[in-house]
């Protein structure tokens, strides 16, 4: 589950390293003295675990992330071969699919993913997906747009504009689409913001960055309900991508939420991507009207990894038991 900035809170780090010296302790311990049932429920970690993660964290911080028939929902358009001369060919692409695809198997989330678009079929397949069974029936969603674009608008593969805000944003608003109302939304986008005038030249490395560099030539001032939405750079500025890592938001944003999805909330994750992101090159800039914490995985999950995690530090003939009525767990 997810970090609570609170100080006299240890961090989940430090308490499932103190899980893994404990189990060191017990292994000692039985070996020595044949044990079959270790009961660790009182245990000073166990009881730091539960104020970690339960006591600090009322239910109703956090969005609900099980109830619905779909975890998450989750639309990638990917741009990458353009119809027009003024825009380039989006080198990295593929490793941009691979890794958003890894990811949100990971999430177990549902997900469609659609590749170079004009404009008219960017907006609806936007539209399409607001409406869409699954989306209705999901607990969170997530829209992730891989294209050029300039400071309000994202470009079709025919080189028309797609507005950040009227076409993408607000489809989500709960007057456009009642049944998302209430639900965590993300919004990832991967597009160069500069000026309008700026926009349709081809996009080309600046003369100090090496040839397998290049920029996407993305939208500002979106209204935002119960959404978090993430723009690769900052308004008047290029996107970063390079042949063999991608975007650099995109590989960030993946990484950090394999790595942390069990542990932090969303908005953490993201501060993390910012600050390993923040650089001469390129800075996210994120927009935050999230109403609760947005845990990936469930409380319930993160102390089945952890159990399971644990276990193989113990030797296979010990049972140890978790007795807290607070959360049912295996044991």
């Amino acid at each position: 589950m997810g970090v609570i900035d609170i100080p006299h809170v240890p961090s989940s780090a430090k308490v499932t390293n103190q899980f893994k010296q404990l189990s060191c302790y017990v292994t000692s311990y039985v070996v020595k003295i044949p044990h079959p049932v270790l009961d660790i429920s009182n245990t000073k970690q166990v009881l730091e675990i539960r104020e970690f993660y339960v006591d600090q964290l009322p239910l109703d911080d956090i969005y609900d992330m099980e109830s619905c028939k779909y975890r998450g929902h989750a639309l990638v358009i990917n741009n990458h071969q353009f119809e027009t001369n003024a825009l380039s060919y989006r080198d990295g692409w593929k490793l941009d699919s691979d890794n958003l695809r890894d990811l949100f198997e990971f999430l177990k989330f549902e997900q469609n993913e659609l590749f170079n678009l004009n404009a008219q079929r960017m907006k609806e397949a936007i539209a399409d997906f607001a409406r869409d069974e699954k989306s209705v029936n999901a607990s969170s969603l997530v829209v992730v747009i891989l294209t050029h674009g300039d400071a309000e608008s994202f470009f079709g593969v025919d080189g028309c504009r797609v507005d950040c805000k009227t076409d993408v944003v607000e489809i989500f608003n709960p007057n456009a689409a009642p049944d998302l109302q209430g639900k965590p939304k993300l919004f990832l986008f991967q597009a160069c913001r500069e000026k309008p005038e700026d926009s349709t030249r081809e996009a080309s490395a600046p003369q100090n960055k090496s040839k397998d560099e290049q920029w996407d030539t993305g939208p500002s001032n979106v209204p935002r309900y119960n959404m978090l939405i993430v723009n690769a750079t900052l308004a008047g500025s290029k996107a970063y991508r390079k042949n063999n890592v991608g975007s650099l938001i995109i590989n960030g944003f993946c990484r950090i939420v394999r790595k942390k999805a069990y542990e932090e909330h969303v908005l953490d994750m993201i501060t993390k991507l910012h600050h390993e992101l923040n650089t001469p090159v390129e800075h996210p800039d994120t927009v935050h009207r999230l109403s609760r914490k947005w845990y990936l995985f469930p409380l319930q999950m993160f102390c089945k990894r952890l159990q399971d995690e644990l276990r193989t530090h113990y030797n296979d003939k010990l049972k140890f038991v978790y007795t807290m009525p607070w959360l049912p767990t295996e044991g």
